[in-house]
């Protein structure tokens, strides 16, 4: 993650309705409760991979959505409370909830979209993210200015990161230049499954044979 914004740039201002992330209800519950009061620092210290605050407190043994609600009660978040119990009832009937929630980051983070750039967490300050480390994630340049942060922050989402785009950039010009092994396509095309990690070739006779 790029070094925190210098003071004086204009992209180094925190754009989340939320100030502090350990001050959240839910991540005061992981923290404290299933945690012993550790600190976000500590909290993140600790993790090999990118934790989800719910997904975290839905795997942690004993600890459920009516766990959490008593919690919330006694603490004096009533809505969430009740908020917690209904998830905790859908949860039961086999339905989903949303788990748009703060993200603590290590190794690896999800695709920068939707609630990520607001509820991802810096990976050692108690704090969300600046739009300088928004831009930075998807490679921008570091001199790269955005207009009217505040209500254009999700214009950084629809951007391909230069890093993203420069591979399938290099594997044309492997291709170009005869450098990039290839499976036998003889048969007429190939198919790519990521479900089943496998690449099939085969003659393409119809549109469903295709999609098949």
């Amino acid at each position: 993650m790029a070094k925190n914004a210098a003071k004086d740039d204009p992209m180094s201002q925190i754009l989340t309705s939320k100030k502090i992330p350990s001050q959240d209800p839910y991540y005061r519950y992981l923290l404290e409760e299933i945690h012993g009061g550790i600190s976000h620092r500590k909290f993140a210290e600790s993790l090999t991979r990118t934790a989800n605050v719910l997904r975290s407190i839905e795997g942690t043994p004993g600890h459920d959505y009516m766990r959490v609600a008593a919690w919330m009660e006694k603490n004096g978040f009533s809505k969430l409370a009740a908020r917690s119990k209904g998830m905790h009832l859908k949860l039961g009937m086999g339905g989903n909830i949303m788990r748009k929630q703060i993200e603590v980051p290590c190794d690896v983070i999800g695709a920068f979209v939707g609630h990520m750039p607001t509820m991802l967490t810096h990976h050692r300050h108690d704090r969300f993210l600046n739009v300088r480390e928004c831009l930075s994630i998807m490679k921008m340049p570091l001199d790269f200015q955005l207009l009217n942060p505040s209500r254009n922050l999700n214009h950084i989402c629809q951007n391909v990161p230069v890093t993203t785009a420069e591979h399938p950039a290099r594997m044309v010009k492997m291709f170009l230049e005869d450098k990039l092994p290839l499976d036998d396509y003889s048969d007429g095309f190939l198919i790519q499954d990521n479900v089943r990690q496998c690449i099939s070739s085969g003659e393409a006779s119809s549109l469903e044979t295709f999609m098949a």
